[in-house]
């Protein structure tokens, strides 16, 4: 990838990125519209200072998240309890559609 950092009024960096992920077109150009929208005319470390709070922040949002469902699922699919008597039940798409 291609990054193109406007430093100043004089000043243009390019920077080649590798990444061991391949991204769409679209992926490429909603990050780049989000870094655009959030950070233009900011400096760098601000930028960067930003990013990692924001990175931290939603990845202790996921952890809360991702517990409250392991909770949750724990709490439904408990065994044990005596009361076993329920039926877990689904049907394919696909079966209706023959």
């Amino acid at each position: 990838m291609l990054a193109i950092l406007v430093v100043n009024e004089r000043e243009v960096q390019n920077r080649i990125i590798h990444s061991r992920r391949d991204y769409s077109a679209v992926e490429l150009q909603q990050a780049s519209n989000y870094l655009n929208a959030q950070f233009a005319g900011k400096d760098i470390q601000q930028v960067r200072s930003n990013l990692l709070q924001e990175l931290r922040h939603a990845r202790e949002t996921m952890d809360r998240m991702m517990q409250a469902a392991i909770e949750m699922a724990d709490q439904a699919f408990r065994t044990g309890t005596g009361e076993e008597d329920y039926v877990l039940a689904g049907q394919d798409q696909s079966d209706g559609l023959r």
